[in-house]
């Protein structure tokens, strides 16, 4: 009976291995989630980096709140970065 069980058990073992996987389709990559909202963009290679000299540029009081926000996004995201 261990016999058995332990042969039924090679075999269920060897037929997942052997199972054949679904290829998954490689997708084309969608714009990225930007404001203002991108509308030319064309998927590539490469990266973007805001260095320290970056400057957010606001008119009024409501954007400035907003780069404001932003800037305090920016800083929280590079410290949890540089500690990790």
């Amino acid at each position: 009976m261990r016999k058995r069980l332990r042969l039924v058990g090679v075999t269920a073992a060897l037929m997942l291995l052997l199972a054949p996987v679904p290829a998954v389709a490689g997708q084309e990559p969608g714009p990225p989630v930007t404001v203002p909202a991108l509308f030319d963009w064309t998927p590539a290679s490469g990266s973007y980096a805001l260095g320290p000299g970056a400057r957010l540029v606001a008119d009024d009081p409501a954007e400035r709140r907003v780069a404001g926000t932003l800037t305090d996004d920016l800083r929280a995201a590079a410290t949890a970065r540089s500690r990790s």
